[in-house]
């Protein structure tokens, strides 16, 4: 196997042992570089994520509570300027659907009895951690689920359906 290394002239020899480590240390370096601009990306998701809850998460929920359903749709309807929702549910503190968004219809729909599920239920806990929000990856699909606060009192939680496709862009700018 060496043999080949052996019988190249010296010139070769130098070449191969300048390329190698180069292209090692190169790989390496573009490993790094894609994984860090992952871990930027899951940390731009969960904080985009906390924000749209913090927005819109409360801003429908009020709307139901006070019964204007048109508010609410219009709060829900926001998230057609966000860069990261693909689909979005906002959740009472129950677990009811309360509202959706879907950007593929450009639609955002209230559910049947929404304003009476809105209510704010006394000690409800998040299964979510409110600074953290979680990012799940299903299969073509990044799942964010954030908690709806206010004055530290659960009112939801919003769920962020990602396609891969959409954050498509800024993986191939990163390469």
């Amino acid at each position: 196997m060496i043999r080949w290394f052996a019988d190249l002239p010296i010139e070769r020899k130098l070449r191969v042992v300048i390329m190698v480590p180069a292209i090692a240390v190169f790989a390496v370096a573009m490993i790094a570089h894609v994984a860090m601009n992952l871990l930027h990306l899951r940390a731009d998701l969960q904080w985009s994520a906390a924000r749209v809850a913090r927005v819109t998460g409360v801003n429908t929920i009020d709307a139901l509570r006070l019964g204007d359903e048109k508010a609410a749709l219009q709060a829900i309807g926001a998230l057609r300027d966000e860069w990261l929702v693909g689909d979005a549910e906002v959740l009472a503190a129950s677990g009811r659907t309360l509202a959706t968004y879907h950007r593929r219809d450009n639609t955002a729909h209230l559910e049947a009895a929404a304003a009476s599920n809105a209510a704010v239920i006394p000690g409800a806990a998040s299964t979510v951690d409110s600074q953290h929000p979680q990012v799940i990856l299903h299969g073509s699909r990044l799942h964010v689920r954030a908690t709806i606060e206010r004055n530290g009192q659960v009112l939801g939680l919003v769920q962020i359906v990602v396609p891969l496709a959409g954050i498509g862009y800024g993986l191939g700018a990163a390469l």
